[in-house]
């Protein structure tokens, strides 16, 4: 996945705070408001109630996408920090702290405190009162937004007042809807302290540094066939990701972790007629034109959103579907822990096994010493892919909740210019959405067809996982 650096002009910044300023205008009035005056007129008819105890099933999702869709334009500023394997773990924190804002009104499901690596100690509500769950979700996710996601060189003091704006926007919607601000202020109290404890979660993990040992190209050892950085100017890319603290605790077993290659140089040999495959072009399982195959590899190489691709994808099928909050939540949640921990695992692999890439092969030992792929490709090893990482997992927990058949659009970048704009693509089903996205990495010439399987099987089996050993329902 590309890395890219992006800077924000003042001129750039300003235009984008009056676009979003202008999204928020122009998306006054959600569909929660009748559900707020019902609150507010259950506490103005009887005072002795704290307000009538609403679950989070009968707010629909329209707070949780509109949060997205701003996200989603920091990620595209900053997409170079945002992008790759490591930039799926701020979908995920985004999703466990929508999870836990709006949890205490979804009575058959329980809080994840207690069930992911070092996750206690979060707040609960008082019991007998009510709460404004779009209004709680709001408040945990400007916290959260405003502590963890980066901002470019010098514009961290203007997006932290975009985010503000953002939050307190939403907040006037629903009190000018009906709801009470007392409705509103605990509800506020209650997700900021969420968010709070969550933040405070992410920054206690003590990370350990590997010193980078890997040699460039020129020191590659053709005998060995182990990899080198394809990029002589940059360190290897994720060196210490493998190290990062997963999300649910056994969330990698059952993953392979050996590579199948057998590493060769000789003529005819597997490995290397799968080089040439990649060399030849000659990899087209869809019989697909050239052309439609570059489109594809270019589609899923450029910067865009970074790993908010990702997010975005599980934003246009919560659009399509429709579920109400809860369930809105509940799939944040999964996808990004899913995401994450599937990407840490790919990145322990990476590191054990040292797969060369093709690049390095075409270059030593098919003596073509100027060739390069015509797409960007992370400083890592080949084995397995991250991107059918990714896409393996964010497909399985999709799947588990709406099927197979589950077609819908990805316009992720029909808004975007020049080389970014790309026509929207029509999938049949989260399986072939993923499938496409490893095929991908093949066309561009940057995976061997086997790492791209292999990284969607490990995805899979992480989401499968999460799924299994993570109790969202209680007994």
């Amino acid at each position: 996945m590309k890395l890219l650096t992006n800077t924000l002009t003042p001129k750039w910044l300003l235009a984008l705070s009056l676009s979003l300023f202008i999204l928020i205008s122009c998306q006054k009035g959600t569909k929660d408001l009748p559900a707020e005056q019902e609150s507010s007129t259950s506490q103005n008819n009887n005072s002795n109630e704290h307000g009538h105890l609403k679950q989070t099933k009968e707010y629909s999702s329209d707070v949780l996408l509109r949060w997205i869709d701003f996200q989603l334009t920091l990620y595209k500023i900053n997409s170079g920090v945002m992008g790759g394997i490591g930039g799926a773990r701020f979908a995920a924190w985004t999703g466990i702290t929508a999870y836990e804002s709006v949890v205490p009104g979804m009575p058959a499901y329980q809080s994840l405190s207690g069930q992911l690596t070092a996750f206690t100690g979060l707040p609960t509500t008082a019991p007998g009162f009510a709460y404004h769950w779009p209004q709680s979700l709001n408040a945990a996710l400007a916290y959260l937004t405003t502590n963890l996601f980066p901002a470019p060189a010098g514009q961290k003091a203007a997006q932290d007042q975009s985010i503000k704006d953002f939050k307190d926007n939403l907040y006037n919607e629903f009190l000018n809807g009906g709801a009470s601000a007392e409705l509103l202020n605990r509800s506020s109290i209650f997700g900021e302290g969420v968010a709070t404890k969550i933040v405070q979660w992410v920054n206690s993990e003590n990370k350990p540094i590997i010193a980078d040992t890997y040699p460039t190209e020129a020191g590659f050892d053709i005998a060995s066939g182990e990899w080198v950085r394809t990029n002589p100017n940059a360190p290897s890319a994720l060196r210490n990701w493998g190290l990062t603290r997963l999300f649910v605790p056994g969330s990698l077993a059952g993953i392979v972790t050996s590579d199948p290659y057998t590493y060769s140089t000789t003529q005819s040999s597997d490995f290397r007629n799968m080089a040439q495959a990649i060399y030849d072009k000659s990899y087209n399982p869809h019989n697909l034109s050239l052309s439609d195959r570059l489109t594809i590899a270019n589609y899923y190489a450029i910067s865009g959103y970074g790993a908010g691709h990702y997010l975005n994808i599980v934003k246009q099928v919560l659009e399509k579907a429709n579920p109400t909050l809860d369930i809105s939540a509940l799939i944040l949640a999964q996808t990004g822990m899913a995401a994450e921990d599937a990407g840490v695992g790919c990145v322990q692999v990476k590191y054990a096994n040292n797969v060369v890439r093709p690049q390095t092969y075409i270059r030593k030992i098919f003596g073509d010493a100027g060739w390069t792929p015509p797409i960007g490709q992370p400083n890592h090893p080949d084995y397995p892919s991250g991107h059918s990482t990714l896409a393996g997992a964010t497909a399985e927990i999709l799947t588990s909740h709406f099927g197979n058949n589950f077609s819908f659009m990805d316009k992720s970048f029909i808004d975007f210019t020049g080389s970014q704009h790309f026509d929207a693509r029509e999938h049949s089903s989260f399986t072939e959405m993923a499938n496409e996205i490893g095929d991908s990495r093949v066309y561009g010439q940057i995976h061997y067809p086997r790492s791209c399987d292999d990284g969607l099987a490990l995805g899979r089996k992480v989401a499968q996982n999460i799924l299994s050993k993570v109790k969202f329902l209680k007994d």
